[in-house]
């Protein structure tokens, strides 16, 4: 029975530091960020690749007529929809006091209005920290 309360208990407290295997930016209002803007945005690039097949360079890439996006590299999902996604997953996986922050320095600016590189630049705007 100990081992089953265990199990949750740890089940429970991964489920606040990751969105469907997406790291967590900043969760807790008590606790600096998991670690900074432009490191995190690393791992949760190739999560997001690793456990939804979407590659964050090409949907970030402009297309061209002679290099269309390729599907497969969109989680095989319709240009749209995966930008979509992925605007929602960076947006949830910012955690509770990142949306607030982003929120508070962008209520002007609806999400789902936002293009992937928009809100890339929006979130580095609000997140990145200068360093001497």
């Amino acid at each position: 029975m100990a081992l089953r309360a265990n199990q949750i208990a740890s089940s429970n407290s991964t489920s606040a530091s990751s969105l469907q295997g997406l790291p967590m930016f900043w969760n807790d209002p008590e606790q600096p960020p998991s670690m900074e803007w432009d490191k995190w945005m690393d791992p949760f690039t190739v999560a997001l690749m690793a456990n939804h097949s979407i590659s964050w360079e090409e949907i970030e890439r402009t297309p061209t007529e002679a290099e269309p996006r390729v599907k497969a590299l969109l989680g095989d999902l319709p240009e749209v929809s995966a930008s979509q996604k992925v605007i929602s997953l960076l947006f949830l996986s910012l955690g509770e006091t990142g949306r607030k922050m982003f929120r508070d320095k962008n209520p002007e600016s609806a999400v789902w209005d936002l293009s992937v590189r928009q809100m890339r630049e929006n979130c580095t705007s609000v997140f990145h920290v200068e360093r001497n």
